[in-house]
């Protein structure tokens, strides 16, 4: 089992509720939160855990935000998965689905069209810098 996983243990389900998972983080302090796919009325939320975790990265030359039709188009045709935390959406991560678009890095490193739209692409994971050290990414 790898550290992540570890940290990773489903919590009881609560009847008529989404499931939550616990994690905790290295200092043994434990936080529940439900992950589940964002919607468009989460844009917001999203676009503001980017800012923040760009005021909070050494050279903001390394960090790219993702522009909010990519985060849109992604909401809308890939996977854009959320942790939650009550009502604070804390964390999201956004994985391209297999179709043709050029924002799939397998077109970039030149792979036969084919073979491209069985290959996903991990577009980024950002947690709100308060909730960082969970595992959540």
């Amino acid at each position: 089992m790898t550290d992540r996983l570890r940290y990773l243990r489903q919590a009881k389900a609560i009847p008529g509720e989404e499931t939550a998972y616990v994690l905790t983080r290295r200092t043994v302090h434990e936080q529940r939160f439900v992950i589940r796919p964002c919607t468009e009325n989460d844009l917001p939320m999203i676009m503001l855990i980017q800012r923040r975790v760009r005021r909070r990265v050494p050279s903001r030359s390394l960090y790219v935000m993702s522009p909010r039709r990519h985060v849109l188009e992604s909401i809308r045709k890939d996977y854009a998965i959320g942790a939650w935390k009550g009502k604070r959406l804390v964390g999201f991560s956004m994985v391209l689905s297999l179709r043709e678009t050029d924002r799939n890095l397998a077109y970039d490193l030149g792979y036969d069209p084919d073979y491209a739209l069985r290959c996903a692409t991990f577009d980024g994971a950002w947690i709100d810098p308060a909730y960082q050290g969970y595992g959540l990414q």
